[in-house]
């Protein structure tokens, strides 16, 4: 009799725990569900998603952290108008992803310091991962990259992506640039060369360092094509790039999401619930609008707001 109790109460045990890894995917997003299903396989008893603390397999959360010291670290490129990049006249930090970060640290805690450290573009993924930072801009959410991060659930921005070509090039559509004669220029490990691969598989596709190095080797002609975001499209063309954009919609759309370090829960939620509210309010929208729209729109390009009002913002 006793034997049968014991098999009740496991069995009862059991289906609990299965109750609880299933309320926890659910309400946590993939990946944060993820990462308590692997805790649970280990059988490690997961921190409730609310308690202070709370990191899959142990740890302080970023979110306590940051209320706790009044400092938070975050990497970030600054080469890029108008997302984020640095004042001319003040030197300072400013941008569409500046203005939004801002913003929501001071919900957070109005007296929470914020260190931008700047670094290049590629370093970015790794300096969470390694701890160097706390948090980086929002970047496209690849799944390479959340092998060992994670990504917001909720999109701080959306990138409308373009093919650029010479000015004076023939072409007249993208699928003549399906071809294993078509040389492509894109940055170096980024989610254009990426996509480059995988949308024209037979093309030649040459990483370089820089966008300006991707820039001129189409304008010089070494290269057909490169695949560019909407701000370093426009970027290009206004610097006198002898670049045109080849079609009139967007190539494909990213979404570009905050970045931080893998099991922390409660600050993933917390940010994720404040994009969604600010998004919702109009927030997102109102800065998409005084950064991006305004140069999109004068150079015919359409860009993609987030938000209750967001959508494809067409140039008339």
């Amino acid at each position: 009799m006793s034997n049968e109790i014991a098999k009740v109460d496991s069995e009862l045990q059991s289906a609990g725990l299965q109750r609880r890894k299933i309320i926890a995917v659910g309400g946590l997003g993939m990946a944060a569900g993820a990462a308590l299903l692997a805790g649970c396989s280990k059988r490690e008893a997961p921190m409730a998603p609310g308690a202070p603390g709370a990191m899959a397999g142990g740890g302080t959360a970023l979110l306590d952290k940051w209320l706790k010291t009044k400092k938070a670290t975050l990497g970030f490129e600054f080469g890029s108008p108008p997302m984020q990049f640095r004042d001319p006249k003040t030197n300072q930090p400013t941008g569409y992803t500046v203005e939004l970060t801002r913003a929501m640290f001071k919900d957070l805690s109005p007296d929470i310091e914020i260190e931008f450290s700047e670094m290049p573009f590629g370093q970015l993924v790794a300096a969470v991962q390694s701890r160097k930072v706390d948090m980086i801009e929002p970047i496209t959410n690849l799944p390479t990259r959340a092998i060992n991060g994670w990504f917001t659930a909720f999109p701080a921005a959306y990138h409308s992506v373009f093919c650029l070509v010479h000015k004076d090039s023939k072409l007249k559509s993208i699928d003549e640039l399906k071809s294993a004669s078509t040389k492509f220029a894109v940055l170096q490990g980024t989610s254009q060369q990426a996509a480059a691969k995988s949308t024209f598989p037979e093309a030649q596709v040459l990483a370089f360092p820089g966008v300006p190095e991707a820039l001129s080797e189409v304008g010089s002609g070494r290269a057909d094509a490169t695949i560019q975001s909407l701000y370093t499209a426009i970027n290009a063309i206004r610097s006198g790039q002898p670049l045109k954009v080849l079609g009139e919609d967007p190539l494909y759309v990213d979404s570009a999401n905050f970045y931080i370090p893998e099991g922390d829960i409660r600050t993933f939620n917390w940010i994720n619930n404040w994009l969604s509210y600010s998004a919702a309010h109009g927030t997102m929208q109102a800065l998409w609008e005084k950064w991006v729209v305004t140069d999109a729109k004068k150079y015919g390009l359409p860009s993609v707001a987030v938000g209750a009002g967001g959508g494809l913002v067409k140039t008339s």
